[in-house]
């Protein structure tokens, strides 16, 4: 391991705990096998069943070698393998599950460590499709992207003249809309001496929308040229299965698969000619994905029965650890409560379990796929009362989410004793256990090696049911053992009165999670959500955040294409808790015995830390409105008016421009220049590294990240309260957007 591994390694621990064009469609190929029709295919499993079942007797009377590489490769791509990504090549027919296909990585495709640690791909089996959330990544020499829709041109990309194409395509191959999305070249240095080379560099095709469950998906990469005005050649494999020359090959088995592509893109009207490359793939079913932690929620609340967990108390401190009494908490209760656990302690390698071996753990399950309790496990708790509800006026609980890797002592900021004391909130909070201050050993164990990943979504989906299992204790019976606690406590009566609410805040991890932990909820019907984001394998690298994570895991593997595949593939595992799976059931379609649910999403211009165009994907989705004085225009995306009954997304303007960042986080000297027509006088918020003044010239300035900064804003607060007592988002910034400073 290099030094500068080492060096990462060290940093990592010691992280402090934080927070339609109208041009005509191209010729058709008018060939007769392009003229018939697309072939009625049932399932997606008959489609890779059909391709499993083609007669390949001619390979076996072949005696010339195969001129496509190793079977696990996907020699579309050859420079990098299993590039395209995701792709149905590693789709196997399996009867069992709900698409009729399994996601089967053979050895050899996932990438090993620079130390030759391979990934182990069975956690990836259990999932019957790819995520609904993909960003699919390819790779060709010195790729121009100028004519390709971006950031700020997504609508770009559903026009009929798109260079990029992405389809949506039911059973029988018809096309069911256009996706939208955008394209970005990879930002980040690809060679030993940290720089970029164009000729091995990856392009990401980024998703507008979220997808569909159990959906088959047709992309097409057309007329691509390279930086000098040149046509990208095909791959030779991608050429073979155009021309139908594939015969005796390993591609024979998927030839059936390629007519039926370019029958439903020539029904597009896009000729086989004009294709530099094309594939399909298909999405997991809400049973693989969601299954698990669903079975996990409703075991955990059904062996609470009507009393809920039970709650022990330690301390009973106004004034947090080691700091000064805030005046407006009466008490600042810490301890435990008994929470079902569904996990297992093992090996963090695969292997036996050892005093001396790294642990991790995975969900404890039965031979036939099952949850089971393996027993009850101590979570920590935190309970903050303010003073206002000494009297018995009856107080809602405010259930906290901490950020990233902390806990619940979070809720000792200088901000929560206010809310709490004047809004008549009691705040309640526990650790996420998975990505919380206790489990900074295992993601390291995890960086090491990317195939425990399913060590961290895991434990996050039990970290979020016991936060379902403290909000269904604390609606149930917190008003009681708050009493008897306290009253034990200080030797007399005190009487602490609850409305039965229990909402939800949370800010950066806690606003990510809390659309997870909101759409799951049977207690909580409304949530805010502070700096939210969905789809960690896109936020990651827009975060500053990830930085030293990011270095530790590029020191174990090396090769940039290599790695940014591998943030593609965990998505897929990180999609169980992620809330890109989660916010379509939150209001549009709840899950079963599952009410609906409000989300007042806030978010913050050039966000250091979460960046809000992956919000603005779920509202492309429709999952969340748009309110006025966002900042900027979202493309596709119409602002709704206030007042609003439902989930919508807003934003409190600290002074940032919006930054179009791609696959890099923002720093301080990034913003805008002289001549851009964003900027302002030169008197206004600082937006960049140059600012003009009424002479042209250039002053300097330096953005400050305004991450986690609308807390203890009074219009931001009376707003969440208003919005929890009504369901309604109202206008609380006086009328011309909300910008404090």
């Amino acid at each position: 391991m290099t030094t500068r591994t080492m060096d990462c390694l060290c940093l990592v621990l010691l992280l402090t705990p934080a927070c339609g064009d109208p041009s005509k469609p191209a010729a058709q190929d008018a060939t007769a096998q392009d003229a018939a029709p697309v072939a009625d295919i049932a399932t997606i499993g008959d489609i890779v069943a059909q391709d499993a079942a083609v007669d390949a007797s001619d390979a076996a009377h072949d005696a010339a070698p195969d001129p496509f590489g190793p079977a696990a490769c996907d020699p579309l791509q050859p420079l990098t393998c299993a590039l395209p990504f995701p792709s149905s090549h590693y789709l196997q027919p399996d009867a069992k599950t709900k698409t009729g296909v399994r996601v089967v990585f053979p050895p050899g495709a996932l990438p090993s460590s620079g130390t030759g640690v391979p990934v182990d791909p069975k956690p990836w089996e259990r999932l019957d499709g790819f995520s609904v959330a993909p960003t699919l990544v390819a790779q060709f020499a010195h790729l121009d992207i100028a004519g390709m829709a971006d950031q700020k041109t997504i609508d770009k990309s559903v026009d009929k003249a798109s260079p990029t194409v992405w389809l949506e395509v039911d059973a029988a191959g018809k096309v069911l809309r256009r996706i939208a999305h955008w394209v970005e070249l990879d930002q980040r240095p690809n060679t030993e001496d940290g720089k970029i080379d164009p000729a091995t560099r990856m392009v990401f095709v980024r998703p507008g929308v979220i997808l569909n469950y159990g959906t088959r998906y047709v992309v097409a990469l057309r007329k691509l040229k390279d930086s000098k005005g040149q046509v990208i050649a095909r791959s030779p494999a991608f050429e073979a299965l155009a021309s139908g020359k594939t015969t005796g090959t390993s591609l024979a088995p998927r030839q059936a698969r390629f007519d039926q592509i370019f029958q439903i893109l020539q029904a597009e009207g896009i000729a086989k000619d004009e294709l530099t490359l094309a594939w399909d793939f298909s999405t997991y079913s809400d049973h693989a994905i969601h299954g698990p932690v669903l079975q996990m929620r409703d075991k955990a609340l059904a062996a609470l029965g009507p009393t809920g967990a039970a709650l022990t108390f330690k301390t009973f401190a106004a004034k947090k650890d080691g700091g000064t009494d805030d005046p407006h908490i009466a008490y600042t209760l810490r301890g435990t409560f008994k929470a079902p656990n569904f996990m297992k302690e093992v090996a963090a390698d695969g292997g036996e379990l050892r005093k001396d071996s790294a642990k991790c753990f995975r969900w404890n399950l039965d031979a036939d796929g099952n949850l089971q309790q393996n027993g009850w496990r101590d979570a920590e708790l935190w309970i903050r009362v303010p003073k206002s509800a000494l009297d018995g006026t009856p107080h809602d609980y405010l259930h906290y989410g901490h950020g990233l890797n902390g806990s619940g002592n979070e809720t000792y900021a200088g901000w929560v004793g206010p809310n709490a004391n004047s809004r008549k909130f009691i705040y309640i909070a526990n650790s996420m256990i998975g990505m919380s201050g206790e489990d900074g050993a295992v993601i390291i164990q995890i960086l090491l090696n990317i195939g425990r990943f399913a060590c961290l979504s895991e434990r996050v989906a039990a970290g979020v049911v016991e936060h379902l299992v403290l909000a269904r204790t604390m609606k149930l019976h917190g008003a009681a053992a708050l009493s008897n606690a306290l009253s034990g406590h200080t030797g007399k009566p005190v009487k602490i009165a609850d409305t039965g609410k229990v909402f939800w805040s949370g800010n950066s991890q806690g606003g990510i999670y809390g659309q997870t932990v909101t759409a799951l909820s049977q207690d909580i019907t409304r949530a805010h959500v502070g700096q939210p984001g969905i789809n960690y394998h896109m936020l990651l690298e827009r975060s500053i955040d990830f930085d030293e994570f990011a270095a530790v895991l590029s020191g174990v593997y090396p090769k940039r294409n290599e790695y940014a595949l591998l943030l593609g593939v965990v998505q897929m595992l990180w999609d169980h808790v992620d809330p890109v799976t989660y916010v379509r059931h939150l209001e549009v379609e709840p899950f079963a015995n599952t009410p609906k649910h409000q989300a007042l999403a806030v978010v913050h211009p050039g966000d250091f830390q979460v960046d809000a165009v992956t919000m603005e994907i779920a509202v492309r989705s429709g999952y969340y409105k748009l309110l006025p004085f966002y900042g900027k225009p979202v493309p596709m995306v119409p602002e709704s008016a206030y007042p609003l009954v439902g989930s919508g997304l807003i934003a409190y303007d600290f002074g940032n421009s919006w930054f179009i960042q791609g696959n890099l986080p923002p720093a301080p000297e990034d913003g805008l220049e002289c001549g851009d027509p964003a900027l302002p006088h030169a008197d206004g918020p600082c937006l960049g590294k140059k600012l003009c003044d009424p002479k042209g010239t250039f002053k300097p300035c330096k953005l400050e990240d305004p991450h986690d900064r609308a807390h203890g804003l009074k219009s931001h607060n009376d707003q969440m309260r208003h919005f929890f007592d009504t369901g309604e988002i109202k206008d609380f910034c006086g009328g011309d957007g909300c910008k404090p400073e």
